[in-house]
């Protein structure tokens, strides 16, 4: 990893960590939102150390050797992308209070309704999904007097409050009709370019569903500076992220804002590394090496 975006890297994690911590003992009112906006952050925030943790080689003690290990470092960027995107459409990426509070009780509905198709091995376990009958209850009052929920289709409506699985609200087509969202539509919503959040986002998943691609790029990265390169996308990936993070977690809770207006070295981070996820490689001619010499001059 070359130095200024090592150092950038850390200055990222840190100043993630801290803008989810800069809404500690916020009144959470009727509900528990910003509990889980902070969650969703701090799972970021996990991620990106987990990944920063094993870019510098893991220590196998049976063998007594330290090896990388892209995959893992890949399936976690992803995570972390996922977690994003889920953040950005429950708390900010629309500035009307309805659709805001519908995508986030739909979210927390499907959520609970993804526990009661488990079925626990515990007398514990049973009973706590039991108690959560009654939160199910109030989730679905919610979000049938929503304004924005009314104006769905019987069926959608149907999908959101019997379904898990269905938080994200159906959006329309130009052509008028309704169709659900997809985690391109949530990333170009969340201002990332195309060839981020498609071409980036399609390679990460050849590592999380094991197909024949990352195997063959397993296999054929036999040193270490081979295995470097391969690490080199997801941590260009999970800077990008935490850009995006930071930003987005400002714009939907203002008291974390002095957590960048008084660290200029984060500030200039969150800059370039948001420049990078926003614009599209295919459309941008400059040389991306020469770009980042720009940058950190």
């Amino acid at each position: 990893m070359p130095i200024n975006q090592e150092k950038d890297y850390l200055t990222l994690l840190d100043g993630l960590g801290k803008v989810g911590e800069a809404t500690k003992g916020t009144k959470t009112c009727t509900d528990d939102r910003v509990l889980d906006a902070e969650g969703i952050v701090l799972k970021i925030f996990y991620h990106c150390s987990s990944a920063q943790y094993l870019s510098k080689g893991t220590f196998y003690p049976l063998l007594n050797k330290i090896f990388l290990e892209p995959a893992s470092i890949s399936i976690l960027a992803r995570a972390a992308y996922e977690s994003f995107l889920v953040f950005n459409y429950i708390f900010a990426s629309s500035d009307n209070q309805n659709v805001l509070d519908l995508r986030y009780w739909a979210w927390s509905l499907s959520g609970l309704l993804e526990k009661q198709d488990i079925n626990p091995l515990t007398s514990k376990g049973r009973e706590q999904l039991s108690k959560e009958y009654d939160v199910i209850e109030s989730f679905r009052k919610k979000i049938q007097n929503n304004c924005i929920f009314q104006d769905l289709t019987e069926k959608q409506k149907k999908c959101i409050l019997q379904n898990s699985g269905n938080w994200k609200i159906p959006i329309k087509n130009s052509d008028g009709h309704m169709k659900r969202r997809g985690w391109g539509d949530l990333a170009k919503s969340a201002g990332f370019s195309e060839s981020t959040s498609r071409d980036l986002y399609r390679y990460l998943c050849q590592y999380a569903h094991s197909t024949s691609w990352c195997i063959d790029q397993i296999w054929s990265a036999r040193s270490n500076e081979d295995k470097e390169r391969l690490i080199g996308s997801p941590l260009s990936f999970l800077r990008i992220i935490m850009a995006f993070t930071i930003t987005t977690y400002i714009k939907a809770f203002p008291k974390a804002k002095p957590v960048i207006e008084n660290d200029p070295e984060l500030r200039k981070a969150v800059h370039v590394w948001h420049y990078v996820g926003s614009t599209d490689k295919s459309e941008y001619k400059t040389d991306w090496d020469a770009k980042f010499k720009e940058f950190y001059k």
